[in-house]
């Protein structure tokens, strides 16, 4: 089965956070919470052959996501139609296993709805071009 995923090339990537900009616009992300994030990393060298690059970081769609695993609800799933890996709100209990098993620390807690969530690889856009209506 086909997975999505987001390539970003590094060599081109000036840190500006644009994109956890429209993260946020288009997910309607809390102030305070980042759903994806810019790392900067560096600088790292010495004079005067120093270098610094930026990271961006958001769910990583592991293959055998620990997240997943963890959930007790069931909440956090892998989607069967495209793959991607999800949290159904309305079976999270708030429990944040999901949060710590997480390797790249990329799940967030929502304290206004009790829940955790995470990037969605924008599922809401992209299953309008497969035909499929979520």
């Amino acid at each position: 089965m086909t997975r999505r995923t987001l390539v970003i090339d590094l060599n081109r990537c000036s840190g500006c956070d644009s994109c956890t900009v429209a993260c946020k616009y288009e997910n309607n992300v809390k102030l305070g919470s980042f759903w994806n994030r810019v790392l900067a990393i560096g600088p790292t060298g010495e004079y005067p052959d120093i270098e610094m690059y930026w990271m961006p970081m958001q769910c990583q769609q592991c293959e055998n996501s620990p997240c997943v695993g963890v959930c007790p609800t069931g909440a956090s799933y892998r989607d069967p139609n495209n793959n991607v890996v999800m949290i159904n709100k309305e079976k999270c209990i708030g429990c944040q296993y999901c949060m710590y098993a997480c390797p790249f620390g990329v799940r967030q807690f929502n304290e206004d709805e009790g829940v955790v969530e995470k990037c969605t690889l924008c599922n809401h856009l992209t299953a309008k071009s497969d035909g499929v209506e979520n």
